[in-house]
């Protein structure tokens, strides 16, 4: 005598196969709602705050800001407070430190493009105008002065020091030094 177990029914789920790409969306989801809340609730305190960059031109979206001074390093991830322009509103921005006092800054024409040099290294080019259309003027060359410094990313999008709109930010300008989560 046989057991029939088409009509039986089991109190335990299915197990089902989520592709990689859902369990990592899914994921990301959780820590971005779990960073909210906490958010939320407040920050983790006067001197640390939850920092969201929607920005491509970082790899980074979920950040932690660590109020206060810096030490200038190169590479270094900060928040700084650009000058505000169109496309740059008042506020926060995450960026890194390319360019440190007395490093040397040149933009140079490179076929139908310019190249934003820091220290001989090709850092990005210089774009003519804005995705909506600005016109861009690219940013100081020579030597950083003392009390300022360089910041950007290699992102083709970045709008950072290559352009006269942000130009080398004075070091009162850095908020604190980001720490990246996710």
């Amino acid at each position: 005598m046989g057991i029939d177990r088409s009509s039986s029914r089991t109190l335990l789920p299915r197990e089902t196969s989520i592709d990689r790409g859902t369990f990592f969306r899914r994921f990301a989801l959780l820590l971005s709602v779990a960073a909210v809340g906490v958010a939320a609730a407040g920050s983790l305190s006067r001197r640390y705050t939850f920092v969201f960059n929607a920005s491509p031109s970082l790899e980074y979206t979920v950040l932690i800001l660590r109020r206060g001074p810096v030490t200038l390093r190169r590479d270094a991830l900060v928040a700084v407070r650009p000058p505000p322009t169109p496309e740059y509103p008042a506020g926060l921005h995450a960026k890194r430190l390319l360019g440190l006092p007395g490093d040397c800054v040149r933009i140079e024409p490179l076929r139908r493009t310019l190249v934003w040099r820091i220290n001989g290294e090709a850092i990005g080019t210089v774009r003519a105008e804005t995705r909506e259309g600005r016109p861009l003027a690219p940013g100081p060359a020579g030597r950083i002065p003392l009390g300022r410094v360089a910041v950007g990313s290699r992102h083709p999008l970045s709008l950072d020091s290559r352009y006269a709109d942000v130009g080398w930010l004075a070091v009162d300008r850095i908020a604190g030094a980001l720490i990246p989560l996710w």
